[in-house]
């Protein structure tokens, strides 16, 4: 655990320098409260507001109070059928990628703890930072409308994070013609796009 905290603060350091319709199965409020830790989400909350945008957008269920539809907590023990675990819902693929080798559906079906909230945040980070890098010729947008989307570094990230680096890079190549779906019919466009209702969006509550 302390080589994951060791590594997390490298990557920081550094930065400072695929969804689908299958229902999440989720823990009861008491077993999901020994990973969804209070201090953890108020430490992506103040430091990593796209990261705590995307992971509601991701894991948490929508609520309606008082009339207003809100976000319920986010949920770092979330799965689906197709292999995307956690907060962020990721692949599990990638979880190994990035060192956690014994992370498998199954596996963490029976033992959330196994790829506890700062792996998740871990992993994410890097999926961050490698996806921005390959999408840096694409700063040259941002602040500026493309295809009537004002473009944001935080949008460049939601799409990748919807439909990869390759489908973000032929949306531009395209002038915006590809603009692929996932299994909830949400565009790359609502993801790239920080404004849309049906992406991702920081006014949420």
């Amino acid at each position: 655990m302390r080589n994951v905290f060791i590594s997390l603060l490298f990557l920081m350091w550094s930065l400072s320098l695929e969804s689908s319709e299958i229902p999440y199965v989720r823990l009861s409020k008491q077993e999901r409260n020994k990973f969804n830790t209070f201090s953890i989400l108020k430490y992506i909350k103040n430091n990593f507001k796209d990261l705590y945008c995307l992971a509601q957008r991701e894991s948490a269920i929508d609520t309606i109070i008082n009339g207003k539809i809100c976000k319920s907590e986010i949920d770092f023990t979330a799965y689906n059928g197709r292999g995307y675990l956690g907060a962020w819902q990721i692949k599990e693929s990638y979880a190994r990628i990035y060192g956690y080798k014994e992370v498998t559906l199954e596996a963490f079906k029976k033992d959330p703890s196994i790829f506890p909230p700062e792996a998740q945040l871990y992993v994410i980070l890097n999926m961050k930072y490698k996806n921005m890098k390959h999408l840096e010729k694409f700063y040259k947008y941002i602040g500026h409308k493309f295809n009537h989307i004002v473009i944001t570094k935080e949008g460049l990230f939601f799409s990748a994070h919807l439909a990869g680096v390759g489908s973000v890079k032929k949306f531009f190549d395209t002038k915006g013609k590809f603009n692929p779906k996932d299994r909830n019919l949400t565009h790359l466009s609502d993801y790239l796009d920080v404004n849309s209702r049906k992406g991702v969006w920081y006014d949420k509550n």
